[in-house]
């Protein structure tokens, strides 16, 4: 039977506060991951020559994170049979490794963001003050609007790029931090 668009909100909304958020003894939120076949668990390919996890696990993983607030501590807790212990190392390790190949990048893309968002805004500073010099030469109306549209334009995005995407990007980079510092735990399957 087809609901209301707000009787399925409220059906999601009781979804969602129904799912209890799991903490471990230190307090950490867990992020409970299955592994029945353990053969894809790391990438065939490395940057730093130390082992990482495989896309799927990384994607899996942060999809894991979602619930949870950035700045919130986490446990990877690894339900299996066939990992052994040598392997519960090394997997340990690639998780970390991956979320810092994550925060070595993300760091970039927030330096990369504030610069653009300074060039940006100098643009945009810069065509205001044309405009303003226009204004006293009396020069075409028309001319004088394009110019003050795309100073804003540049002011806009570089309000966009530093206060918005940078935001977004900080975030990420707390939940990259993280999963650097996370636990990782692993019990049967039988648990």
């Amino acid at each position: 039977m087809i609901h209301s668009l707000g009787e399925l909100k409220k059906i999601a909304h009781a979804r969602a506060k129904a799912r209890e958020i799991v903490r471990d003894e230190e307090g950490r939120a867990v992020i409970p991951m299955t592994v029945r076949d353990d053969t894809d668990f790391l990438s065939p390919f490395s940057f730093s020559g130390k082992e990482t996890v495989s896309d799927g696990v990384a994607d899996f993983l942060e999809r894991g994170a979602l619930p949870f607030r950035h700045k919130e501590s986490l446990t990877v807790r690894i339900y299996s049979d066939c990992i052994d212990d040598e392997e519960k190392k090394v997997y340990a390790e690639a998780i970390r490794e991956h979320f810092f190949g994550q925060h070595l990048q993300n760091a970039r893309r927030l330096k990369r963001n504030a610069v653009s968002a300074v060039l940006l805004f100098l643009c945009g500073a810069v065509l205001l003050g044309l405009m303003a010099i226009l204004m006293t030469y009396s020069v075409s109306d028309i001319l004088i609007e394009i110019v003050d549209i795309f100073a804003w334009v540049f002011i806009w995005e570089a309000v966009d790029i530093f206060c918005l995407e940078r935001e977004l990007l900080r975030m990420k980079q707390e939940r990259y931090l993280r999963f650097i510092n996370c636990k990782v735990e692993y019990l049967p399957l039988a648990h």
